[in-house]
């Protein structure tokens, strides 16, 4: 689905902004497969 306005136009109708940032989530020590891959994803998304 493809927006016809930009998202920030639509945010600042309502007063609100956009802001994209990485999260610091809890860590673990268990070894994940395919981490590197799922990371990648996300970062693309």
């Amino acid at each position: 689905m493809k927006l016809t306005y930009e998202i920030d136009d639509i945010l600042a109708e309502f007063n609100y902004s956009f802001q994209r940032t990485k999260l610091s989530l809890p860590t673990s020590n268990r070894q994940l497969e395919r981490l590197p891959e799922l990371r990648q994803r996300i970062e693309d998304v």
